[in-house]
């Protein structure tokens, strides 16, 4: 579950807050006669300076996926497709759902694509990686940390430069 989609919600927190000094977490299976398939994972994991808490599960009755940024000066929400900015009392609202769909997924990756087919034509395969290889390693370096507090039953620090 946290490799599956977990990931996406940590790149995103490390996107707009850098890496976390620490990260706890817990895992578990859900056992219910009346879920469809023989267990189901559920698992939490708090990330502390900056902080963050994220909790997934299949379990659920629908697919959700819920990010929301708090700050001193306002929030900003994503959840069903709506991207919503609150600031100053006043609430500005983005529909988004149309990209959510696969058939939007191309325009996703065409950007992605073509730039690694320009860098691969100019023999540089350090560019064709762009800066998605140090986001990678971050996301890596949380998610690692994460698995190895839950199956020690305690917060993990990160060492600079992780």
């Amino acid at each position: 579950m946290l490799l599956d989609h977990g990931t996406h919600l940590v790149y995103q927190l490390l996107d707009i807050a850098g890496m976390p000094a620490s990260v706890s977490a817990w895992t578990g299976r859900l056992r219910h006669a009346g879920l469809r398939s023989g267990g189901h994972g559920v698992g939490a994991v708090r990330i502390s300076r900056p902080a963050g808490h994220h909790v997934l599960t299949w379990a659920a009755r629908a697919r959700e996926n819920r990010i929301r940024f708090v700050g001193d000066a306002g929030a900003i929400e994503w959840t069903g497709g709506e991207l919503r900015l609150e600031r100053a009392g006043a609430v500005e609202r983005l529909d988004c759902s149309a990209e959510l769909e696969k058939t939007a997924y191309h325009r996703w990756f065409a950007g992605l694509f073509e730039a690694f087919v320009a860098a691969l034509d100019r023999r540089d395969p350090g560019a064709a990686a762009g800066p998605f290889l140090e986001d990678i390693r971050r996301v890596a370096c949380v998610v690692e940390h994460a698995y190895l507090a839950a199956r020690n039953g305690t917060t993990v620090a990160i060492p600079d430069g992780a």
